[in-house]
């Protein structure tokens, strides 16, 4: 495949999510307008192979090899495509979607797919306990636990709510993502403290 053509696929999918791979009609649409028009013929090869499903069985192999093969066979079947031509395609789609992959991590809470690095979920909201490790190795903030009978409930309940501002306010303090800082804000005026009202974007208020 066309080097250039690789580049704009890989920012289309930067921008777009890998989802979109998923989606042959959405992505076609996307492609014309990435590529200017341009590229017909790897954009044609590209939607055929989206068409015949390589992205979910690339997603879903556990035997890779078998799983290459067989989608070549496919493609070649259906659309006359030289296997040489069809591994090519392959081998692209399958670079790109485990990079990918790689670049985003499950929220623990709600199960979207946001970039390992955020401290907090764009989707839910949920703010994560622990910070430098990847989502699937964290779990969200703990309320204060209502059955717990030795403690005084409100007393306990302050102090949580106290300790989590302070948590907040060091995350917020230390990102540089304006999407990331809005979504603390957010959590920080709801817990009282009016201050960050002005960080919130309007969409979040």
């Amino acid at each position: 495949m066309n080097k250039e053509f690789i580049a704009i696929l890989k920012k289309l999918i930067s921008e777009q999510g890998r989802e979109i791979l998923f989606n042959p009609n959405k992505c076609k649409s996307f492609l014309n307008d990435y590529t200017h028009n341009e590229y017909k013929k790897e954009s044609r090869l590209l939607l055929q192979a989206l068409e015949a499903g390589f992205p979910k069985a690339i997603d879903s192999a556990d035997d890779i090899t078998n799983c290459k093969k067989l989608q070549i066979k496919i493609l070649s079947e259906e659309y006359f495509i030289k296997e040489e031509i069809s591994s090519g395609v392959f081998d692209m789609l399958y670079d790109i979607l485990k990079i990918e992959e790689k670049k985003e991590k499950k929220c623990p809470k709600c199960g979207k797919e946001i970039p390992s690095e955020w401290k907090a979920c764009p989707y839910c909201g949920t703010v994560f306990k622990k910070i430098g490790i990847t989502l699937s190795q964290i779990t969200p903030f703990e309320q204060p636990n209502p059955n717990n009978k030795a403690l005084d409930v409100n007393t306990q309940s302050e102090n949580k709510k106290n300790e989590e501002i302070e948590r907040l306010e060091k995350i917020f303090d230390s990102s540089t993502d304006e999407n990331e800082k809005g979504i603390i804000a957010k959590k920080l005026y709801d817990l009282g403290k009016m201050y960050y009202w002005r960080f919130i974007p309007r969409d979040k208020k």
